[in-house]
């Protein structure tokens, strides 16, 4: 039994190795970083879970398919950019195996040269794969037809990418096209696409896009925003400003369950359309500087709309059957029952610096008690106030030790202050305005 055991062990074990690719390298080495590999490819061949491999500096043109190995939830396979954006991929990426991540790339696709219409694709069995901190684009900006990724699987994180510049055709070619379920597509930055930033689409009962959260975004001059046509679907502090046709949508159909909450849309012809005749809700969202503010297409919808903030009003800032001001949309829709209409005095619209200044009337006006926009206020000083009576206790420890301790804080609500862990500061709290930093003593 004792044997039994030990082989179990074994068998159980990860021995994750590190591998390099470089322009100096050759497929014949042992993939080590005095011996490279020449291309990713052989880096995909190779690397099983809990792999990581470096790609040093220089342009890699090849079709980047992770097929032959997953990974695993604890053991992921992972390639890195050694060099950061000078790492490059002159080609499409396509992930059909699972939990296999791509990090710190630039990718430079051709749709001539490689005939795809997609620089990134998570296809059939790519389920729980992630892209990071990659910037994404064309060769050649808006010359071809194409979306900058594409999203079929399950559990897939797109996060913190630059997606920029795809498309020619304003109603198919989108930054990043989304048809799956329980993805994760958080702040990321997408420009300059010829349809949507983000679209999520459900096409047929067996791929149904629902459960994702779309989150922390910027979405700005596309053809349009955030499309949702889904169920479940959470789309939360995105902001979108400058988009042609509208900032947020959703779309056409029975799609319910969706939230839009904390964005911000700005300077566009609709901050958001409502045309689906689902249960959906939109709420705690800033909508300014757009023709129409809200418009809404879908009769008899179930959608909740309340706690937003809008401005300017205006002859035309909502469409409901016709053009309507702030009061008349008040009281044709029966909506809006919490909401207010009033400069939300935020720091610089011009520069889409969409931050509230102290005294805007969005703070603390939301849902439960939360601000209206994409960013809750902090203030920029904390007086001090109330110092104890007593003198403080001298620390344990030796003679000398100091007594002050440094906590770099971010500010909640309701005059609490907590450190990065979530944890309560607690004592005398001086607030360093120069170095922003609270002092705990």
């Amino acid at each position: 039994m004792r044997h039994l055991f030990t082989l179990l062990l074994i068998a159980g074990s990860v021995f994750a190795a590190t591998y390099y690719v470089a322009k100096t390298g050759d497929d014949g080495n042992v993939g080590s970083e005095a011996a490279p590999w020449l291309t990713i490819g052989k880096g995909v061949a190779t690397a099983v879970a809990g792999d990581t491999v470096w790609v040093k500096a220089g342009s890699y043109a090849e079709f980047v398919h992770f097929l032959t190995h997953d990974g695993t939830a604890n053991n992921r396979i992972v390639f890195k950019a050694y060099d950061g954006l000078n790492s490059i991929i002159a080609g499409p990426v396509l992930f059909e195996a699972k939990a296999c991540n791509l990090e710190g790339f630039q990718i430079v696709y051709d749709s001539a040269a490689w005939g795809l219409i997609q620089a990134v694709k998570f296809d059939e069995g790519g389920d729980s794969s992630a892209i990071l901190d990659c910037d994404i684009k064309p060769l050649t900006a808006n010359s071809t037809y194409g979306h900058g990724i594409l999203c079929t699987r399950r559990g897939v994180t797109i996060h913190s990418n630059t997606v920029h510049d795809f498309g020619t055709r304003p109603a198919n070619d989108h930054g990043i096209y989304l048809q799956g379920s329980g993805c994760t597509v958080t702040n990321n930055t997408v420009y300059g696409s010829a349809s949507m930033g983000i679209h999520l689409y459900t096409e047929g009962v067996e791929n149904p896009t629902e459960s994702c959260v779309v989150a922390y975004n910027v979405i700005h001059d596309n053809g349009a925003g955030i499309l949702v046509a889904g169920n479940h679907n959470q789309i939360h502090h995105n902001v979108c400003y400058g988009n042609d046709a509208y900032g947020l949508k959703a779309y056409y159909g029975t799609w319910y369950g969706n939230e839009f909450s904390n964005n911000v849309c700005y300077g566009e012809v609709d901050g958001m359309r409502v045309e689906s005749n689902g249960a959906n809700v939109v709420r705690n969202n800033l909508f300014l500087g757009n023709i129409y503010h809200l418009s809404w297409w879908a009769a008899g919808s179930g959608t909740t709309v309340d706690y937003n903030c809008y401005w300017p009003d205006s002859y035309h800032a909502f469409y409901f059957g016709g053009n309507l001001n702030y009061a008349a949309w008040l009281a044709a829709s029966g909506q809006d029952s919490h909401s207010i209409c009033v400069d939300p005095l935020l720091v610089d619209t011009a520069a889409h610096d969409f931050h509230l200044q102290a005294g805007s009337p969005c703070i603390g006006a939301g849902y439960g008690g939360c601000d209206i926009g994409a960013f809750p206020f902090v203030p920029e000083s904390i007086p001090e106030t109330n110092p104890p009576p007593h003198k403080p206790k001298k620390p344990r420890g030796k003679s000398g030790s100091q007594s002050t301790v440094t906590i770099y804080f971010e500010r909640l609500g309701n005059g609490r202050v907590y450190d990065v862990t979530g944890r309560r500061v607690e004592g005398r709290v001086i607030f360093d305005n120069r170095q922003k930093r609270v002092v705990v003593r």
